[in-house]
């Protein structure tokens, strides 16, 4: 099954990333208060690290796999275009945390990035 253009893709993975903030504020509320611990317990540490190395490794692989679909070279290596899209969920989770009326949804977000890579 085709995974759907670069912006589709885009699309979903921003939808799944940040559409549940809702459904997940439990999980989000640990997950930020457990960054401070993280700075100082080693162990804490090196578990955040090893998950964010299966999200960044499960995100590569789809986008491998998307742009072979697709017939394309990535312009930037795909672990760095799923840390940046990570890095991204995370301050909106954020935002979201502190004030969700404000914070955009996956769609802004797309239409944001669209038109920072327009002007670039």
């Amino acid at each position: 099954m085709p995974l759907g253009t670069p912006r589709e893709l885009l699309e979903r993975a921003m939808a799944a990333l940040i559409d549940v903030f809702g459904e997940m504020r439990p999980i989000l509320v640990g997950c930020v208060e457990g960054y401070p611990a993280a700075l100082r317990e080693e162990a804490l540490r090196e578990r955040l690290a090893a998950a964010y190395g299966k999200a960044r490794e499960a995100g590569v692989r789809m986008l491998r796999r998307a742009a072979a679909e697709a017939g394309i070279e990535l312009p930037v290596a795909p672990e760095v275009l799923v840390s940046v899209v990570i890095a991204i969920s995370d301050g909106l989770m954020i935002q979201w945390l502190i004030d969700p009326e404000s914070t955009p949804d996956s769609r802004q977000v797309v239409d944001a990035l669209a038109a920072i890579s327009a002007g670039l």
